[in-house]
């Protein structure tokens, strides 16, 4: 196996594969609050930041969900939560909102582990980061819908036009979010009276969890259900051959095989020197596995020629961008990197 996408930095045909932005433009940012009541009446708050592309008429919109579990760690807090994505969505002509998501202290937690059945003993093991990602990103849309109707955004937001992404927990949390089902307690919680939203087109899942983690699950004795067997919108699934923390790399990409068949597309780049994070936070230069420049740059060109093909056909539904994802353009970069399917 080849070990570099370094081809691509040094190939002039290589480029010519890659589906690039017809048009730059530029942004303005703003950071806010966006506050609900949880399921137990508890008051929860997310910082997002808003970058609004300087383009006419109403907006599509990316949500960008951020793994870990506190994104107050972030520099600038939401404004630093997948940087290089939000940036490159933003510029790309998306209304683009990436949120600071955040732990609960103890007090937080406590009445919502209680209103679950959960044991004050028990409380500590309960995953809030696994419950609270997919109602944060609900309470996101609801606070767009609210500033579409009045103040500086209204008319701009196309209600009609959302993704949502998201990388490691944010992943696992989108996937929610497009109707996956989770176990909590022994009890599982699926469909759109807990998780599920039906307002997103169409979904990003960058690094998503293996089943058995983040509370995601796989068949079982006298048990054929998963997690995903639900999800009905269309799926853009990317993860790689080193895109392990905490987990085994080949087991994040087991999930798309539960799928059902409809728009479901996985790219799978088969080289180990890009790492978890590069998938995510990292993507800017790297950092996570210090790749040397030249081949992160490929990596970069890769990933986001993918992911805005995605957005331009499946949020806005350009031929040229839809025909793209599925006819698989991208492999031919380099086909004994880049696996790519779809059902």
């Amino acid at each position: 196996m080849k070990s570099l996408l370094i081809l691509l930095a040094s190939t002039t045909a290589a480029y010519a594969q890659l589906y690039v932005q017809q048009q730059t433009f530029e942004y303005s940012t703003t950071t806010q609050n966006v506050s609900y009541n949880d399921v137990s009446g508890t008051r929860r708050t997310v910082e997002v930041t808003i970058r609004i592309p300087n383009r006419q008429g109403p907006l599509p919109v990316i949500i960008w969900a951020h793994g870990g579990g506190d994104g107050r760690n972030f520099e600038g807090a939401s404004i630093g939560a997948l940087s290089d994505w939000s940036t490159f969505t933003a510029a790309a002509g998306y209304l683009t909102v990436s949120p600071a998501f955040h732990v609960r202290t103890p007090e937080d937690k406590l009445p919502l582990c209680r209103h679950l059945g959960y044991s004050d003993s028990d409380c500590e093991k309960f995953s809030e980061l696994s419950w609270d990602r997919p109602y944060d990103m609900r309470a996101i849309m609801d606070a767009l819908n609210t500033q579409n109707q009045s103040g500086p955004l209204q008319g701009r937001i196309d209600m009609a036009r959302i993704g949502i992404g998201g990388h490691s927990a944010g992943s696992s949390g989108t996937l929610s979010v497009a109707g996956a089902s989770r176990e909590f307690l022994g009890k599982r919680f699926s469909g759109p009276q807990w998780f599920e939203d039906p307002r997103p087109k169409a979904f990003i899942a960058l690094s998503p969890s293996a089943p058995g983690q983040s509370l995601m699950y796989e068949t079982g004795f006298k048990d054929e259900t998963t997690s995903w067997d639900n999800i009905k919108r269309p799926i853009l699934w990317v993860t790689g051959a080193g895109d392990a923390h905490e987990q085994f790399p080949r087991g994040r990409r087991i999930g798309y095989g539960f799928l059902p068949a409809g728009d479901k597309y996985m790219m799978y780049i088969n080289d180990n020197d890009f790492g978890h994070g590069d998938y995510g936070d990292d993507l800017n230069d790297c950092t996570y596995s210090k790749t040397p420049a030249a081949k992160c740059a490929a990596f970069k060109a890769v990933m986001h020629s993918v992911v805005l093909a995605w957005l331009d056909g499946f949020i806005q539904g350009r031929p040229q961008a839809l025909q793209y994802i599925q006819d698989g353009v991208i492999q031919r970069v380099a086909e004994d990197i880049i696996e790519w399917q779809k059902k």
